[in-house]
């Protein structure tokens, strides 16, 4: 486990990070991989039962089964970073409730140009849990 200090100092590496290149997310994940080490992140155990959405935008496609709105498969066409992935990397996220899963989705509620759209198209599925599940949690920011 890493010292105050050496976290410290960590930190500051990644905050002169040039956000724009090439290279930051790399750059920034080798700074923790190689300063910080682990990363504490909050999890949860949930219950059976627990009610999970999972949105995707249709552009044009129509999503019939359960398959095409669960974590994509297609590994080799993943070719750019996601909201919690990597190129090449699926990832079922989901959230608990739907209003969250479709505005973390829809194009319509992020970047500048969300008012000029005059239409979204979106597929939501519903999962809910046969067993317990331990879930990695990304904590709201009330200020976000």
């Amino acid at each position: 486990m890493r010292d105050l200090a050496q976290i410290k100092t960590a930190i500051s590496k990644i905050r002169i990070v040039d956000l724009n290149s090439d290279e930051a997310y790399e750059t920034i994940q080798n700074i923790i991989k190689n300063d910080i080490g682990q990363v504490a992140l909050p999890s949860k155990i949930f219950e059976p039962g627990l009610l999970l959405h999972r949105c995707r935008n249709r552009n044009g496609e129509l999503f019939s089964t359960a398959s095409k709105v669960s974590s994509r498969r297609d590994l080799d066409n993943i070719t750019d970073y996601g909201r919690v992935n990597e190129p090449k990397q699926s990832i079922f996220y989901a959230a608990d409730v739907r209003p969250t899963a479709i505005s973390e989705t829809s194009k319509a509620f992020r970047g500048k140009n969300y008012k000029d759209m005059n239409e979204i198209s979106i597929t939501t599925g519903h999962w809910e849990s046969i067993d317990k599940l331990k879930l990695t949690l990304i904590v709201g920011n009330s200020n976000a």
